[in-house]
């Protein structure tokens, strides 16, 4: 992924309110459950920075229908990072805040929709039922690509998989490390503790030890 496609996206996200569109891809979804791979006739779309909607696109045999009753509305959450809230801000180096919520949805849309299929290896399921796994797409792990752009970080409370990664794109100050921002996780607990104040919870005054301390 180049970096003027990243400068793009950005740009687009600190001028704009972008709408998710109810199919951003017709392709072949491949689910691997078990080590067995599950063929599936969906689009994709995009909910936000990190998590994947299936939706039926019909047809097919009696054996696909049963399929499609099983997974048809079903999200993926991507494994491994957290990407900023849609509704929340990030601040450049200037200090101008942008929708970097927006920019990673964005961006992982704009994988989506180049994309002839999209590979998905689902390692189980979380709490609210979403399938947890690692998609590929254009020969590209789409979840290592978000964090290696800056747009997303690694979930180290879960996962350490990608923190080297994320450690390349601080250090070059990708995306949302070339200024300042609340971590994904202490932004939600903001919004909670803080009744929704988004303008509150984006700023730095309100950052946990815990997410300081990046678990």
């Amino acid at each position: 992924m180049t970096r003027t496609l990243v400068a793009c996206v950005l740009a687009v996200a600190m001028g704009t309110t972008m709408a998710v569109s109810a199919s951003d891809g017709s392709l072949n979804t491949i689910l691997v459950l078990n080590g067995e791979l599950t063929l599936s006739r969906f689009s994709v779309r995009v909910v936000d920075g990190d998590t994947l909607e299936l939706n039926w696109a019909g047809g097919g045999s009696l054996e696909a229908l049963l399929e499609a009753n099983e997974f048809n509305g079903k999200r993926i959450r991507l494994e491994g990072i957290d990407a900023p809230e849609s509704d929340q801000d990030c601040e450049t180096v200037t200090g101008e805040r942008f929708a970097c919520g927006q920019a990673a949805t964005a961006m992982l849309r704009e994988l989506v929709v180049k994309a002839e299929d999209i590979r998905c290896e689902v390692s189980g399921t979380d709490r609210y039922g979403r399938l947890l796994a690692t998609c590929h797409a254009l020969e590209e792990d789409l979840n290592g690509l978000l964090v290696s752009q800056g747009l997303v970080v690694a979930y180290r409370r879960y996962s350490h998989v990608y923190a080297p990664l994320e450690d390349e794109a601080k250090a070059a100050k990708r995306g949302v490390w070339a200024g300042r921002f609340v971590m994904p996780w202490d932004y939600r607990r903001c919004l909670v503790r803080c009744q929704g104040n988004r303008k509150a919870c984006s700023d730095l005054c309100w950052q946990s030890k815990e997410g300081g301390d990046h678990d």
